[in-house]
C-alpha cells in the first residue's frame, strides 16, 4: 500500500476510534443491537450454513466466500422457478411475491456479508428518505439528483474503506451489491421525477405543445416513468430483487412491477406469458454456458496464471524473463490471452444471474417473427459481440450492458441540459470510474479506453467509405456500409488487441502494472492511437478535396 493510503488509514482509524467506537459499547444503541443479534442465534445458523457448504461443495481451490456466492446464485434459480410457478399473481396477493423476494435477498446478504448488510440497508433507506421524506426540497428532479449523489458518495466511501483495509483483496464484500443498489436507487429516483413531470403535464391542459415538448425533452426515460409512487414494501422488494442482488443486472422499477403483476406479458388483451418449463430450459442454456466459462477460466488461469507476467514480489514493477524474451507481436498475444480468459469470470457471474432472471420470467421481451419467446430484456452482456467486436464501440456497448444503460439514461441524459453534451460525456466517464472504485488501474484503463473509442469512431468515418459499399442510411440519416471479410477481420483483430492491451491496468488494479507493460512495449500502441487521432481527419480532408475536384 502506498504511503498516501497508509496515512489516510491512520486518519480514518483515529476518527473511528473517537466517534464510532463509543456507539458500539454495550450500553450504546448499536452495541445493544449487536448483542440482540448474537442472542438471537442468527450468527450460529449462518456458521452452520458455512459448514454445510464447505462440506457439500468440495470445489478445490475455491475459497468459502466464493462457494457461498455460487450456492446463492444456484439457489436463486430454483427459487425463481418456484416464484414463477407457485406464488399467487392476483393483485390482492402480490405482497406475497414482494415479501418472498425481499426475504431471500436478506438471507443472501446476511450469509455472504454478515454485518456488512447494514451498509446496504443504510444506503437504501437513505435514498428512500431523500426521495420521499425530504421536507427541505420540493422539486422531484432535485430530489433525484440528491439521491444519486447520496448513493454514489456512500458507495464511494465503502470503496475507499476497501482500499484502506483490504488493498488488492479479491474476496467478496458488500461493495458488489452496493454498486447494483447505486444504479437502482438513481434509476428509481429519476423515474419518479419523470413520472411527476408527466403527471403535472396531464393536470395542466393549458400547456402549449412547445411546453410539452420541453417537458418530454427533460425526461431521462419516458417509457420507464413512475407515475404512481410504490408502497414501502414494493420499493424494498425492488431493491432486494434476489436474482440480481449479488451480481446484477440492474433494471428499472417499471420492469419489476410489470413482471410481478404480469402486465409485462399482456398485449392487445392477449396473454403471452411463457410457460414455466420453456423459461426453465432457456435459463438452463445460460447456466450451462456459465459453467463452460468458469471451466475455461479455471483451466486457463492454471495453465497461464496472470501473475506469472511479473516477477514475484516486485509489486508489478518487473516483468518475468519468460515474457521479456518474446518479440513485440508475441507479447501482445500473451497479453491478449490473459485479458481474454479474465473476462470469462465476469461472463460466469453474469450468466448465473441472468439464468435466475430468465427462470422467473422477468427478462421476457415479446416474441420474434417466428413466434418464439425472446428472453433478452434484462442482460449484462452479449458475448458474441464482445469477443468478435469489429470496433471498440461495439464491444463497449455489449459489455456490462446494464451499467451502459444506466450511464446513458441516468448520468449522461440528466447532465446534458445543464452542462452540455461534451461535459456530460466527461461526467459519465468520471461516474463510471467512481462506480468501479478507486484503484488507479481503473482510471488508466478508462482514460485510454475513452481515447480508443474516439479513435474507433474516427477510423469508421475515414475508412468505411473508402473500403465499403453503401447500403442505405441508418435511423439518424447517416450512410451505412457493407464491408468485406478482410476489412472486418482487421477491425476485429485491431479492436481486440488494443482492448486487451489497455485492460491490463484494470485486471491488475495497479497503475504500476500498466506502466510496466506500456514501457516495455515502448508505448507503440498509444503512439498509434495518437497517429489515428491526427491522421484520420487529414485523410478525410484529402479524400473530400479529391471528390470535389472530380465533381468540378
Amino acid at each position: 500500500m502506498s504511503e498516501f493510503y497508509a496515512n489516510l488509514k491512520d486518519v480514518v482509524d483515529n476518527i473511528y476510534s473517537h466517534h464510532f467506537t463509543p456507539l458500539l459499547q454495550p450500553n450504546a444503541p448499536f452495541g445493544q443491537l449487536q448483542a440482540a443479534i448474537v442472542a438471537s442465534g442468527v450468527p450460529n445458523y449462518l456458521n452452520k450454513a458455512d459448514d454445510w457448504v464447505s462440506t457439500n461443495l468440495p470445489i478445490p481451490g475455491v475459497p468459502l466466500d466464493q462457494k457461498r456466492f455460487i450456492f446463492c446464485m444456484l439457489s436463486s434459480i430454483v427459487l425463481s422457478v418456484l416464484h414463477r410457478a407457485v406464488l399467487p399473481s392476483s393483485r390482492g396477493l402480490l405482497f406475497v411475491k414482494h415479501l418472498f423476494t425481499a426475504a431471500v435477498s436478506l438471507f443472501f446478504l446476511s450469509w455472504c456479508f454478515r454485518g456488512e448488510i447494514f451498509l446496504f440497508l443504510i444506503q437504501a433507506f437513505g435514498g428512500y428518505l431523500t426521495l420521499h421524506f425530504n421536507p427541505f426540497v420540493k422539486s422531484a428532479r432535485t430530489r433525484a439528483n440528491l439521491c444519486f449523489l447520496w448513493s454514489l458518495s456512500f458507495m464511494s466511501c465503502v470503496h475507499i474503506k476497501n482500499i484502506l483495509y483490504r488493498y488488492g483483496a479479491w474476496d467478496m464484500d458488500i461493495s458488489g451489491p452496493l454498486m447494483v443498489l447505486t444504479q437502482k436507487l438513481s434509476m428509481y429516483g429519476y423515474n419518479v421525477a419523470d413520472g411527476n413531470a408527466l403527471n403535472e403535464m396531464k393536470q395542466n391542459p393549458e400547456m402549449t405543445d412547445d411546453e410539452k415538448k420541453k417537458v418530454k425533452k427533460s425526461l431521462c426515460r419516458e417509457e420507464m416513468a413512475i407515475c404512481e409512487i410504490p408502497s414501502f414494501l414494493e420499493f424494498w422488494a425492488y431493491m432486494l430483487y434476489h436474482p440480481g442482488i449479488l451480481a446484477g443486472p440492474s433494471f428499472e422499477y417499471k420492469i419489476y412491477a410489470s413482471a410481478t403483476d404480469l402486465t409485462l406479458y399482456k398485449k392487445d388483451k392477449k396473454d403471452y406469458r411463457p410457460s414455466t418449463l420453456s423459461l426453465f430450459f432457456s435459463a438452463m442454456k445460460r447456466l450451462l454456458f456459465s459453467f463452460v466459462c468458469i471451466g475455461g477460466f479455471i483451466y486457463m488461469d492454471g495453465a497461464f496464471p496472470k501473475d506469472a507476467l511479473f516477477v514475484e514480489g516486485s509489486e508489478y514493477s518487473a516483468l518475468s524473463p519468460s515474457y521479456t524474451k518474446l518479440n513485440f507481436f508475441l507479447k501482445l498475444m500473451y497479453i491478449s490471452r490473459i485479458a481474454t480468459y479474465s473476462r470469462l469470470k465476469y461472463y460466469f457471474a453474469w450468466l448465473l444471474a441472468e439464468s435466475s432472471v430468465v427462470a422467473m420470467g422477468y427478462s421476457y421481451n415479446g416474441v420474434d417473427k417466428n413466434g418464439r419467446y425472446k428472453t433478452d430484456l434484462i442482460k449484462s452482456q452479449n458475448i458474441e459481440h464482445c469477443e468478435f467486436a469489429q470496433s471498440p464501440r461495439e464491444l463497449f456497448n455489449n459489455w456490462n450492458m446494464g451499467t451502459n444503460s444506466w450511464l446513458r439514461y441516468y448520468v449522461y441524459v440528466p447532465a446534458s441540459p445543464v452542462v452540455g453534451a461534451g461535459l456530460a460525456k466527461i461526467w459519465s466517464f468520471m461516474v463510471s470510474a467512481f462506480w468501479h472504485g478507486f484503484y488507479g488501474g481503473y482510471y488508466l484503463t478508462f482514460f485510454f479506453g475513452g481515447i480508443l473509442n474516439e479513435c474507433g469512431s474516427q477510423m469508421r468515418k475515414t475508412f468505411r467509405p473508402l473500403f465499403g459499399t453503401q447500403s442505405g442510411v441508418d435511423k439518424r440519416g447517416r450512410p451505412k456500409y457493407v464491408t468485406g471479410i478482410v476489412y472486418n477481420f482487421l477491425g476485429w483483430f485491431g479492436t481486440m488487441t488494443m482492448v486487451n492491451y489497455l485492460a491490463i491496468p484494470f485486471i491488475f488494479l495497479r497503475v504500476t502494472a500498466g506502466l510496466t507493460i506500456f514501457n516495455d512495449t515502448y508505448w507503440i500502441p498509444h503512439i498509434l492511437l495518437l497517429v489515428c487521432l491526427i491522421g484520420c481527419p487529414i485523410i478525410r480532408g484529402l479524400t473530400s478535396t479529391k471528390k470535389k475536384k472530380k465533381q468540378a
